[in-house]
C-alpha cells in the first residue's frame, strides 16, 4: 500500500450518493474527515487488518473491494464479508476494543481512506444517530462472526458454516435478546424451532407431580435448546428462561430442513450432539460453563467486599484464570471515567456489553463486585453474572441493606439466578451462630460460612461455585454403619476435600458428628458411650420396643443444641414421613432432632412427631440420597453403602408358625438344638429397608454416584454395636484401596 495524491474530499463527496455511512455525513463533517485521514492506494492480495496489527485507525473504501475473513483451525479462512465502495473496516474496535478477531485483505485494487480511531470516536460522540448507525453495523457484522463460530463448533462442520452461507441464511433465522428473567417458552407449547445461545445463559424447568417447578438444566454458552424440533414434530418437555441477560439466534424447523437436504452431513451431526444430551441426562451429568461468572453484592455497606473478593479469586485461581471486575477497574481498563455508570440508552452501553462478553471467553471465572449502594453498574452485575453471591458479616445486623433490598425487589418480578448466602466471620470465630436470623429473611439456594483470611474456608466456597463440590452420602445400616467413621478417614488421608454431607439414619448421626467437627477417634470414642446401653432401652411395646430416651439423651450430650445451618458445613439428613408418604430433608433446625428423626426405626423406636405428623427412619424410603446429593452439590457424589443386598440367611425351616416360648426354651435349654433364626429387631430393619433397598439398586444401575462405595461389613449383625472398632476398620481397609483407584481414573481423564 502507498500514500495517494488525489483529492479526498472530492471522493468523499461523490460516495455521498451511495448509500452508507459517508451519506449520513455534513459538508462540513466530510471536511474535517478528509484533513484528519490519509488516502491509501492498495493492491490486489494487499493485508489490510491482522490480529497483530495496530488498532488505532480504521479504513473507509473509496475505490475496490476488501474481503473480511475469519481463520479456523484446520481449515481455510471463512469469508466474513465483502466490502465495497463506502463500507467501513476496522470499526469494530471502537465498540469491542481487545485484540482484531478477524483479517482484512484486498480482492480488488483500489484506494482506502485510513481514519485515526480517535478522530472517528470524536465525530460519532457528536451525533447519537451516527453513533446508532455504525453500532447497529457493527451489530450485524459481529453477530456474524460469532455465528459462524458457534455453528461450527455445535455441528462441528467447519466446512458448512462460512460468512457467505451465513449471510444467506440470515434472512430465514431471528436473534432474540432475552433479559434476565424473561421467558422464552413454556412445557407443553408445540416446538417449531431450535435456539442457539451467543451469549448468556437459561434455565430449563420442568413441572412435576406436586405442580411445583423443579430444575431440569442449564443452558451455557455455545449450546443449544429445543433442538429435537429440528428431527420431528414435538412439544416442549421444558419451560425455559434466561437466568441471566442472554442473546440467542433461532432456527425455524423449515430452515433447518432445508439445510438438511443441502449439507446431509448436518443430520449426523445433530444425531451426535442429542445422543450425548440424553446420555448426560440419564447419568445426571451436567456440563460445566466454559466460563462461570459471578455477581458479588454486599448485604450491606461495611461488608469488606473488596478484600473478599481478592481472597475469592486467589481460590479460585486453582480452578483456572480469574479476573475481577469492580466499576473502577473497568474504568481504568477502558481509560474512560464512569463507562461502567452508562445505561441501556447510552452511547457507550453497547461497547460496554460488548467488552465484558469478549472477556469472559478468555477467562474460566469473572467475578463481578457491585458497588457499595445501588448503581447502574450493580445493577450491571446482577444481569451479567450466572451465581449471585450475596455478602454478609457474621455477627453484625441480619437486616438487608440497600443493595441487597433492591436486589430481592428486582428478584421479585423475574426469575432469577441462584443467590447464595456468604456470611463472613472473624479468623477467630470457633462455630458460627444465628444464621437463622439471616436466612428467614432471604430466598437462597445455599449458605456458606466463611472464616476470614482462611485458605481452606474459601477453597470450599470456590469448589461450589465451580461445579466441583465433593458431597459424601452415607446410607443407614445400623451398627455397620460405623464403617463409615473409617470411610471418612481414608478420605481425609488421600487429601478428598469433604465439601457437604447427607445421611440416612446412622449415617445421619455419623455424618452429623463429623460436620459438627469430630474427629474419627473421636467419633468411635462417642458412639461407644451413645450405643453401649441404648439397645436395651426396652418398654412395654405399644408404639416401638425401646423407648429411645436414652439414645435422646446420650446423642445430644455430644451435640448440643446446635442448629444445622450454624456448621461450618453444609449438611442434610433424611427421614421418611409415615403421614405423607414422602420423603422429609432436614437442612436447618436442630442438629440432634434431625439425627433422632432420621434414624427412628419404625418399631424399634418411637416416631417423631412434627406438626402433627410422625417421622420415622430415612431408610424407609431412601437408604441412599444420592438424588438428594445431586440436587445440593454441584460436583463429585461419594456414595458409601453399608446395607446388605442379602440378609437374614441361614435360618432354620419352622414351618408357617412358630412359638416365642420354644425359642425361649430352645436358648435356655442345653439339651435342644439351636434354632437359628432372626430376631425382632433384625427382622424390623431388614422390613424398615427393603424397598429403599430396591429402589438403590436401580439408582446405581443408573451410575447416578462418581464413586460408589460398600465395606463388606454384613458378617457383622446389624445391632453389634460392640464392634465398632473393627467395623471402622474394615471401612477405612475398603475404601481406601477405591479411592486411591477412583482418584487415579480422575487424574487420568
Amino acid at each position: 500500500m502507498h500514500m495517494g495524491d488525489g483529492s479526498v474530499l472530492g471522493r468523499l463527496q461523490r460516495l455521498r450518493e451511495k448509500e452508507g455511512i459517508v451519506s449520513q455525513l455534513t459538508e462540513e463533517e466530510l471536511s474535517t474527515l478528509a484533513e484528519n485521514s490519509e488516502e491509501v492506494r492498495c493492491a490486489k492480495g494487499d493485508h489490510l487488518i491482522s490480529s497483530s496489527q495496530e488498532k488505532d485507525y480504521l479504513y473507509l473504501v473509496l475505490e475496490g473491494e476488501i474481503t473480511v475473513s475469519l481463520s479456523v483451525p484446520q481449515d481455510q479462512d471463512h469469508v466474513l464479508d465483502e466490502i465495497d465502495a463506502g463500507g467501513l473496516v476496522g470499526e469494530m474496535s471502537l465498540f469491542i476494543g481487545g485484540d482484531r478477531t478477524a483479517t482484512a485483505h484486498v480482492t480488488q485494487e483500489g484506494c482506502l481512506l485510513k481514519i485515526p480511531i480517535a478522530a472517528f470516536h470524536q465525530l460519532l460522540l457528536s451525533r447519537l444517530d451516527l453513533w446508532n448507525y455504525v453500532a447497529n453495523l457493527v451489530q450485524v457484522r459481529l453477530r456474524r462472526l460469532k455465528l459462524v463460530t458457534y455453528l461450527s463448533d455445535f455441528f462441528e462442520q467447519t466446512n458448512v458454516f462460512d460468512g457467505r452461507f451465513v449471510r444467506e441464511l440470515e434472512p430465514e433465522i431471528r436473534w432474540l435478546t432475552l433479559r434476565r428473567g424473561e421467558l422464552l417458552f413454556r412445557q407443553g407449547q408445540a416446538a417449531d424451532a431450535a435456539y442457539f445461545v451467543i451469549t448468556g445463559r437459561l434455565r430449563a424447568v420442568v413441572d412435576d407431580h406436586k405442580a411445583t417447578e423443579k430444575l431440569a438444566g442449564e443452558i451455557v454458552s455455545g449450546e443449544a435448546v429445543g433442538e429435537m424440533a429440528l428431527l420431528s414434530e414435538t412439544v416442549r418437555s421444558a419451560t425455559v428462561y434466561a437466568s441471566r441477560d442472554c442473546e440467542l439466534v433461532k432456527i425455524p424447523t423449515a430452515t433447518f430442513e432445508v439445510l438438511i437436504e443441502r449439507h446431509p452431513q448436518l443430520l449426523r451431526s445433530l444425531s451426535r450432539v442429542l445422543v450425548e444430551r440424553l446420555r448426560r441426562t440419564t447419568a445426571r451429568r451436567v456440563i460445566r460453563a466454559k466460563t462461570v461468572s459471578i455477581g458479588l453484592f454486599p448485604a450491606d455497606a461495611s461488608v469488606p467486599l473488596a478484600e473478599f473478593a481478592h481472597d475469592l479469586e486467589e481460590a479460585l485461581a486453582l480452578h483456572g484464570s480469574v479476573e475481577v471486575l469492580s466499576g473502577a477497574r473497568i474504568d481504568e481498563l477502558f481509560g474512560r471515567p464512569g463507562i461502567t455508570q452508562t445505561r441501556d440508552s447510552d452511547p457507550l452501553f453497547l461497547r460496554l456489553i460488548q467488552w465484558l462478553n469478549d472477556r469472559e471467553e478468555h477467562f474460566r471465572c469473572q467475578i463481578y463486585q457491585a458497588d457499595p449502594v445501588w448503581s447502574p453498574w450493580t445493577e450491571r452485575c446482577m444481569r451479567q453474572a450466572d451465581k449471585l453471591l450475596i455478602v454478609g458479616t457474621g455477627g453484625s445486623s441480619s437486616l438487608p441493606g440497600e443493595v441487597e433490598s433492591r436486589l430481592h425487589k428486582e428478584s421479585h418480578h423475574h426469575r432469577t439466578q441462584d443467590q447464595i448466602l456468604v456470611l463472613l466471620h472473624p479468623d477467630d470465630c470457633e462455630r458460627p451462630s444465628g444464621t437463622e436470623e439471616w436466612l428467614v429473611q432471604r430466598s437462597v439456594k445455599s449458605h456458606h460460612h466463611v472464616r476470614r483470611r482462611d485458605k481452606k474456608h474459601y477453597a470450599r466456597l470456590a469448589r461450589s461455585i465451580v461445579g466441583e463440590s465433593v458431597g459424601l452420602v452415607l446410607s443407614g445400616g445400623v451398627a455397620r454403619g460405623f464403617a463409615h467413621i473409617g470411610v471418612i478417614r481414608a478420605l481425609e488421608e488421600l487429601g478428598v476435600p469433604i465439601d457437604i454431607v447427607g445421611g440416612i439414619s446412622m449415617g445421619a448421626m455419623i455424618g452429623g458428628q463429623y460436620v459438627y467437627g469430630y474427629g474419627c477417634d473421636d467419633m468411635i470414642r462417642v458412639n461407644s458411650d451413645v450405643f453401649h446401653r441404648s439397645a436395651r432401652d426396652y418398654t412395654l411395646p405399644f408404639v416401638s420396643l425401646l423407648k429411645g430416651a436414652e439414645l435422646w439423651r446420650r446423642g445430644t450430650r455430644y451435640l448440643g443444641d446446635k442448629n444445622i445451618e450454624d456448621l461450618w458445613l453444609p449438611f442434610f439428613a433424611v427421614s421418611s414421613n409415615l403421614t405423607k408418604a414422602d420423603i422429609e430433608v432436614h437442612r436447618t433446625g436442630s442438629l440432634g432432632w434431625a439425627i433422632r428423626a432420621s434414624g427412628s426405626l419404625p418399631g424399634v423406636w418411637p416416631p417423631i412427631n412434627h406438626n402433627g405428623e410422625l417421622l420415622v427412619d430415612g431408610a424407609v424410603l431412601n437408604n441412599l440420597p444420592i438424588d438428594i446429593m445431586h440436587e445440593h452439590c454441584e460436583g463429585s457424589v461419594i456414595a458409601v453403602d453399608v446395607s446388605a443386598p442379602l440378609d437374614l440367611q441361614e435360618n432354620t425351616p419352622y414351618g408357617v408358625s412358630i412359638s416365642g416360648w420354644q425359642i425361649l426354651w430352645n436358648r435356655i435349654s442345653p439339651f435342644t438344638p439351636t434354632l437359628e433364626l432372626p430376631g425382632i429387631f433384625s427382622i424390623l430393619m431388614r422390613a424398615a429397608e427393603l424397598a429403599s433397598v430396591r429402589a438403590q439398586q436401580q439408582v446405581m444401575a443408573n451410575d447416578s454416584s462418581d464413586l460408589y462405595i460398600r465395606p463388606p461389613v454384613t458378617r457383622f449383625p446389624a445391632m453389634d454395636f460392640e464392634s465398632i472398632r473393627e467395623i471402622a476398620s474394615m471401612g477405612y481397609d475398603h475404601a481406601k484401596g477405591e479411592i486411591q483407584t477412583w482418584r487415579e481414573q480422575t487424574t487420568s481423564g
